[in-house]
């Protein structure tokens, strides 16, 4: 396979935890795969999402043309400014600070309508979660595997609760929420709390990725044994439906690669089947 980036023949580094037949280019040194699931992780989306913003389509507008989820494209605009080079002499450093600043207001004023989150997990929980957004037993049209016109409708999940002017998702030993709850765009502070038996929380760290050489990232986490969140605010559409979800993990760095086998990631899979009564892979 040729290179996405620089057209040089790419050569064979091993398999992603997901079994993708993952790839590697020395000249240009970056990993990539030859098919991507998501969107997202195609090699010129970037490109395309600067275009986008360039010709004043909005966040949503972007995810919706590009069918990637919307707080993926805010994260993508953050990482295209940051590649941005800062211009030396002051004056022209200056201005690009107020321009900044005003896209950074203008982003803002798009989500100030982003209410902050808390989620209590069960204290001997490890492993993927998956909350449901617009569980509320409104029926959905949708297009199914087979490009059939199908109407789902949604179970009952669980009701709207809040605490101190937060969100309260309760996550269930399961691992899976549903939630009457509608999804929740834009910079949303989020808190994660281990609850044990008596009701007594403990606040769980949020690992984040870290950018160290070219497109390539790592975890930044000081103890490989602690439990934290890996993934936060990762979130997206289940296939052509209108059904918004949330997902991240729970776990300690040591452990992580056990949730993300291809056996774990069908089983999981199976289990939001079971649940929701969703059709999520061809058969």
């Amino acid at each position: 396979m040729t290179c996405q980036y620089c057209n040089q023949i790419c050569q064979k580094a091993g398999k992603q935890k997901n079994g993708a037949q993952k790839l590697y280019c020395k000249p240009c040194e970056k990993y990539q795969q030859a098919v991507y699931r998501k969107n997202a992780c195609k090699a010129k989306i970037n490109p395309v999402i600067a275009q986008l913003v360039c010709e004043s389509i909005g966040i949503r507008g972007i995810a919706r043309i590009l069918k990637i989820a919307a707080n993926t494209v805010l994260n993508r605009i953050r990482t295209i400014a940051d590649s941005i080079p800062k211009p030396n002499h002051n004056k022209m450093r200056i201005m690009f600070r107020i321009y900044l600043i005003a896209c950074m207001q203008m982003l803002s004023s798009c989500y100030s309508k982003a209410e902050p989150e808390t989620y209590l997990i069960p204290s001997s929980f490890s492993g993927k979660v998956n909350i449901l957004f617009n569980q509320n037993g409104i029926p959905v049209k949708y297009k199914n595997e087979y490009g059939k016109d199908t109407i789902y409708v949604p179970q009952i999940g669980k009701p709207i609760k809040y605490e101190d002017g937060r969100r309260v998702y309760e996550i269930p030993s399961s691992g899976i929420l549903l939630s009457q709850f509608k999804n929740n765009d834009g910079f949303i502070n989020r808190k994660y709390f281990l609850v044990d038996s008596n009701g007594k929380r403990i606040s769980l760290e949020i690992f984040e990725l870290e950018h160290y050489k070219r497109d390539s990232t790592r975890w930044v986490v000081n103890d490989k044994n602690e439990k934290g969140i890996f993934g936060d605010g990762t979130s997206g559409s289940y296939r052509n439906m209108n059904i918004p979800y949330q997902d991240f993990t729970v776990s300690s760095y040591n452990g992580l690669d056990s949730f993300y086998t291809k056996e774990h990631q069908n089983n999981f899979n199976d289990r939001i089947e079971k649940i929701t009564g969703l059709t999520l892979r061809l058969k």
